[in-house]
């Protein structure tokens, strides 16, 4: 039922955390939320489109929201993912850089808002990638894991080397 409050991490999703980005996370402070609840850029972010919307440690999910997402699909597991990755560079970033570097990766994509998202699997690497595009990178990664396709995995993985992301 949409619009529930917010809840902390099932253990299976404390798990897939665990499994990408280690113990570098507030993990206990992260809160999974079916619905905007009221959250006006949440409200804006689902009226646009977007499926997900992280704000510092609070993730609003519309649609695809999973009571637990270590259970369900490839591909909610990977938005989860994606998600994550906004609370870890919110935590390293703070809120004022990583509003910043979000601003200028908007502006380097001509306000295309959907090109955030883009990388080359290989060849764009984790550091100088767009905000989006190296959540989209973890997201990209467990689904194509999950599916059993060995060679995007490994690209991806090229993509990511360094980051820590998936001990990589």
């Amino acid at each position: 039922m949409a619009g529930r409050g917010p809840r902390p991490l099932t253990l299976g999703e404390l798990a897939l955390a665990k499994q990408a980005f280690g113990n570098d996370m507030p993990y206990a402070q992260v809160r999974l939320i079916d619905g905007a609840n009221g959250n006006p850029a949440a409200m804006a972010a689902f009226k646009n489109g977007n499926t997900a919307i992280t704000l510092r440690r609070s993730i609003y999910f519309g649609p695809d929201y999973r009571p637990d997402f270590s259970a369900a699909e490839p591909h909610a597991r990977g938005l989860f993912l994606h998600e994550m990755t906004h609370v870890r560079q919110y935590a390293r970033m703070g809120v004022v850089r990583f509003g910043i570097r979000y601003a200028r990766d908007m502006a380097s994509v001509r306000f295309r808002a959907s090109r955030m998202y883009d990388y080359e699997p290989g060849v764009t690497r984790f550091p100088s990638a767009r905000l989006e595009a190296q959540a989209q990178m973890v997201g990209d990664y467990i689904e194509a894991e999950l599916a059993g396709d060995q060679e995007r995995t490994r690209l991806i993985g090229e993509s990511l080397k360094g980051s820590a992301v998936f001990g990589l």
